[in-house]
């Protein structure tokens, strides 16, 4: 069965629409993380080992593992 120009194009704009809508969702939020500041850690203070962090940020939770190997 052929779609014709017309439903094709429907079809194709329903896409984007439905993209754009996900990107714009996905996105939400980011540009305060993207914003926060991040300061310097000096690891020579740092006792080696394993740790964990966790930062929540509606709609996002954001989770870190870091090693700290030889200060």
């Amino acid at each position: 069965m052929k779609l014709s120009l017309r439903s094709a194009a429907l079809i194709l704009i329903c896409l984007f629409i439905v993209v754009i809508l996900f990107a714009l969702i996905f996105l939400r939020g980011m540009g305060q993380v993207m914003k926060m500041k991040i300061t310097d850690i000096d690891l020579s203070k740092i006792s080696d080992g394993k740790y964990f962090g966790k930062f929540e940020s509606e709609p996002w939770q954001y989770c870190v593992k870091v090693f700290v190997s030889n200060g």
